[in-house]
């Protein structure tokens, strides 16, 4: 099987150069392979149109929606990171904020990547952190009927 041979020292050079020479012009090469879900998620976190637009709408749904104490905080802790993010006076990264917001709360680092999840969830999809604290299932085990058969 004839494989390709391998630049010398010389050609790499000269493509380096090329390279460097285009970047220098304002000619960045071009990624045309399709997006993964991190550069789809990266450019969103660049996307200030998006991340408003968001933010205007969790403000909205917090008004509309009658919200249990959890999903209230979930909501809050959401709004809290637009805030700080889209506020250009403040220079903190996603991960300082996310901290931030989950201190601020009385959680740790573990809150911060949910609240992380929560709002690309939000932006990307207008998914909500709908909770199931409270609510039970009943088992098989709890059918009274079954129960006696068994």
């Amino acid at each position: 099987m004839a494989g390709k041979a391998a630049p010398d020292a010389n050609e790499t050079q000269r493509a380096i150069q090329v390279l460097l020479k285009n970047l220098h012009c304002g000619c960045a090469p071009k990624d045309e392979s399709s997006p993964t879900p991190v550069d789809n998620v990266l450019d969103l976190l660049c996307d200030q149109a998006a991340l408003s637009k968001g933010q205007e709408r969790l403000l909205q749904s917090q008004d509309k929606l009658l919200l249990d104490v959890v999903f209230q905080a979930h909501i809050s802790a959401m709004i809290g990171v637009l805030n700080i993010f889209l506020n250009l006076k403040l220079s903190f990264t996603w991960r300082e904020l996310l901290i931030v917001v989950a201190i601020a709360q009385g959680h740790g680092v573990a809150c911060a990547r949910s609240i992380w999840t929560w709002v690309l969830d939000f932006v990307q999809e207008g998914r909500l952190p709908f909770h199931s604290y409270g609510y039970t299932r009943q088992t098989v085990l709890e059918d009274e009927d079954l129960l006696k058969e068994i």
